[in-house]
């Protein structure tokens, strides 16, 4: 209900204009303590299950309603009015409503219980109220209007919004030149998809393995690192950053002259800008080839300022290119019609398996490296990704 509170302030002008009234408060009273003071009647009231008192409070409050405050919302007004079965004003006041805005800044009432309360205590009428409004002598497309209205200002779960666009649906379908059409098609029928637009980020562990005749070298490097991820069309894009830690085999000759001692500590860096493109998508699993360019390299672990004999050495970090595949397994469905505030899109947490052929030139001043590289993944992450509203 706030989402409608938040809303539908904005038409209030219009609203009020067909049903505001002369001001018979309190003169002693400013304008904002009166509206303060009725509200909180109007609260006792409801409580008290006053229908009389009730009727007054509120044209109170509609007479306190001006271009420079508003002193009851359109929502507590249609709630009230189902309660005291005032169906014409419901009717009158929810049309013209789908296309006018407010300008100008208007000072609402203090943060209260009314709206809260009225909820309540109509919810829980609710099937009651359905069953007045079958039995008035309104026409039938009113009634049907009616009945959609309070289900749509009751409604407080995303799975109701389904059960509210199929009943829009089918008013329109009955009635497509209805007055009441226009603000069925602005604010109770609503469905959102998935966009083809989104990010994410991951964290991801796995290993450097070495092929061919690194193998001889190095044992393959364990590695952990982070993967941003910006997806545009199905386009993919990703900044990837990871470092690797592991030991040498065999003892290798330095460009001094010295030796580099098997099973000395080695660090390895990898930095990757990618792009891919999604060849599966789905609500469980996405799949994307992926290519990019960056740079690899294998340092030696220790200080080379204290042992300088040591520079050089490793695998020289330079350009690197890398072609591979990823795979996307999310740990649950990516439901619009779940999420209560769509422009806050759908995140879910999902698991990463990817696999990169790592192409590098491999140098170093004191051995000639031969093989290949190839970078495993495991990560888990959040993935994001916007709504669009369909109608």
């Amino acid at each position: 209900m706030k989402k409608l509170l938040l809303l539908l302030c904005f038409y209030t002008a219009f609203f009020f204009s067909a049903t505001a009234q002369d001001n018979s408060g309190n003169p002693d009273d400013s304008k904002s303590e009166s509206i303060i003071k009725t509200r909180r009647l109007l609260l006792d009231r409801l409580i008290a299950d006053n229908k009389i008192g009730i009727t007054l409070e509120k044209e109170r409050l509609l007479s306190l309603d001006d271009e420079d405050y508003i002193a009851i919302y359109p929502v507590e007004f249609w709630l009230l009015s189902y309660w005291t079965n005032d169906y014409r004003s419901i009717l009158r006041t929810t049309q013209g409503m789908d296309h006018l805005k407010e300008n100008k800044i208007r000072i609402p009432p203090p943060r209260d219980y009314l709206a809260a309360k009225l909820i309540e205590i109509l919810t829980l009428q609710q099937d009651s109220l359905l069953k007045e409004i079958t039995q008035t002598n309104l026409p039938e497309e009113q009634k049907t209007f009616l009945t959609m209205h309070l289900k749509y200002l009751l409604s407080n779960t995303p799975d109701q919004q389904a059960v509210l666009n199929n009943l829009a649906d089918r008013f329109i379908d009955r009635y497509p030149e209805s007055n009441y059409t226009p603000f069925i098609k602005s604010h109770i029928r609503n469905k959102y998809v998935l966009s083809a637009n989104g990010g994410s980020i991951s964290f991801h562990g796995g290993q450097f393995r070495f092929a061919g005749a690194l193998t001889g070298y190095y044992k393959s490097l364990t590695s952990f690192g982070l993967t941003f991820d910006l997806v545009r069309n199905h386009w993919l894009g990703q900044f990837n950053l990871a470092v690797g830690s592991g030991r040498t085999k065999t003892e290798m000759p330095l460009a001094n002259g010295g030796t580099w001692p098997a099973g000395s500590k080695v660090t390895g860096g990898y930095l990757m800008l990618t792009v891919g493109k999604y060849i599966t998508q789905s609500h469980l699993i996405d799949v994307a080839p992926i290519a990019g360019a960056g740079i690899f390299g294998v340092d030696p672990n220790e200080n080379t300022k204290e042992q300088p004999e040591l520079k050089g050495a490793g695998i020289r970090t330079t350009i690197a290119g890398s072609l591979g595949i990823i795979g996307d397994i999310k740990l649950k469905k990516m439901d619009p019609a779940k999420q209560q505030y769509p422009f806050q899109g759908v995140q879910v947490p999902f698991i990463r398996v990817g696999y990169e052929y790592i192409a590098s030139p491999l140098r170093s001043k004191s051995v000639s490296y031969s093989g290949s590289v190839h970078k495993l993944t495991l990560g888990i992450g959040i993935m994001g990704r916007r709504l669009n509203r369909v109608y």
